[in-house]
């Protein structure tokens, strides 16, 4: 009955067979493609010959529509409507309608699905990734499905607007952080020289032995998701609160926060402990009666305001009634002159600075931050147990602030992308008032810089993070 049933579906005409194919899994569809050459053909072209007639680039177009179709099947976003946080659209030639047929795009349809597909099946198997290029790979895959994607239009939560593939990945990435941390085991040898032990060999070794590039892609991505399973865990609130609290971290060469380079790229590394650190302040009551009893307690995943789910790009709707929508990149600002707060310039706040926000800041004892501060037996190692000790106290502020623009100035690095300069106002029971900028680093995120007496006399560095963020 199988053959029969192979055989029937062979005598099928392309187009319903492509119909079929749709419906399935990539990962099945590739599984197809390799039972006989009228299949291989199908799904990916003759693999013999390259047809330079008009038939053969008939069938080129079909094969791209069919995949295509196969990205637009997966539970992701439409490439050809994803932007960054700037407006910029993913892709040249897009259309910035959903759902709009537009067969000019530069989308590599196959070439997304192969890619999008290998990092799943990595994620879900981690044993099936080859070496830490590989794992890169993977890292910038995910990081390019979170921060392209289609924006929101209004202020007012997430909503229907929520973009899928702020859905996917969460859902996707489970335990994939933690788990490829502690690296892919190749196989095990013996020592030479040696009766008893081993010598493992690694396809992806542990994070400590990662380049700084793979380190800055895992952190990025951390960042972004939120908290891990782990990461609710006492030994990394710990290990976060130490690195935060090392002021070795703060010098003039990363500006005394999460900056490499001269403060010109940001240190997702230092990024992501700092986040941490806030975070389990946001979340520690929930987490409280989540695991109260049970720290065995399967955990899936957390959202609250640091998550990613709450990373999307906001861009208002443009055009007004009866006019095209306008979803373009974010324009330009012209500063061609002086100006205050009574003379900024067209769209001065291109970067969305002025409104209510809310900021939080942690700080312990600074009697405790000398002394931890001090290296132990002159080995340059810091004695973190004074983080795990029951009585240590953190303490934990969130202040609203009313920000004002109050000028711009050229950034000759980042052309019709000022530098913003702004007044915060504390609201009650504060009454400290902040002064800062905000610019574009060289890598296109924004960098807070301010300066408040209340901030300053109590957490320089965790009170940058949360201006960063």
């Amino acid at each position: 009955m199988g053959s029969i049933a192979v055989i029937g579906m062979m005598c099928l005409p392309q187009e319903l067979m492509e119909e079929i194919l749709m419906l399935c899994d990539p990962v099945d569809v590739a599984r197809v493609a390799m039972c006989c050459r009228r299949m291989y053909g199908i799904v990916y072209g003759d693999i013999l010959q390259v047809d330079t007639s008009a038939a053969g680039e008939r069938g080129r177009r079909e094969r791209r529509a069919f995949w295509k179709a196969l990205y637009l099947a997966q539970p992701l976003d439409d490439p050809r409507v994803c932007v960054n946080w700037l407006g910029d659209s993913r892709v040249s030639g897009a259309s910035t309608v959903e759902g709009e047929d537009d067969d000019g795009d530069s989308v590599d349809w196959q070439n997304e699905v192969k890619r999008i597909v290998r990092a799943r099946s990595i994620v879900s198997d981690v044993c099936l990734c080859r070496d830490e290029k590989e794992l890169r790979e993977v890292l910038e895959t995910f990081l390019g499905l979170v921060e392209w994607v289609p924006p929101l239009r209004g202020r007012d939560g997430p909503g229907s607007d929520l973009a899928r593939n702020l859905v996917w990945v969460p859902v996707v990435l489970k335990e994939f952080l933690d788990d490829i941390v502690g690296g892919v085991p190749e196989s095990s040898v013996e020592s030479e020289g040696t009766s008893v032990g081993e010598t493992q060999l690694w396809r992806v070794p542990p994070r400590v032995k990662w380049s700084s590039k793979t380190k800055q892609l895992h952190a990025h991505l951390h960042t972004l998701y939120g908290l891990t399973r782990s990461d609710l865990g006492r030994r990394t609130r710990v290990d976060s609160r130490a690195f935060v609290y090392d002021m070795r971290k703060y010098t003039a060469e990363n500006e005394y926060g999460p900056f490499k380079a001269g403060g010109k790229l940001v240190d997702w590394v230092h990024v992501q402990q700092i986040h941490h650190a806030v975070s389990m302040h946001i979340v520690w009551d929930s987490v409280q009666r989540l695991f109260a009893g049970d720290e065995e307690r399967e955990f899936q995943y957390m959202i609250y305001p640091m998550s990613m789910p709450l990373t999307q790009t906001l861009i208002p709707r443009g055009g007004g009634e009866g006019e095209e929508e306008d979803v373009g990149r974010i324009p330009p600002v012209d500063v061609s002159s002086e100006n205050n707060e009574e003379s900024l310039p067209e769209g001065a706040d291109w970067a969305a600075v002025g409104g209510i926000w809310n900021v939080c800041f942690c700080f312990c004892d600074h009697r405790e931050l000398i002394a931890y501060n001090e290296p132990v037996d002159g080995t340059g190692e810091l004695d973190t147990s004074l983080f795990e000790e029951e009585d240590f106290t953190e303490i934990f502020r969130q202040l609203v602030v009313d920000i004002h623009v109050t000028r711009v100035a050229e950034d000759p690095e980042h052309p019709g992308r000022p530098i913003i300069g702004f007044v915060g106002e504390m609201r009650p029971p504060s009454t400290s008032t902040m002064y800062g900028i905000v610019q574009l680093t060289s890598d296109n995120h924004l960098k807070w810089q301010f300066v408040s007496w209340i901030f300053y006399m109590n957490c320089p560095c965790l009170t940058i993070f949360i201006v960063l963020w």
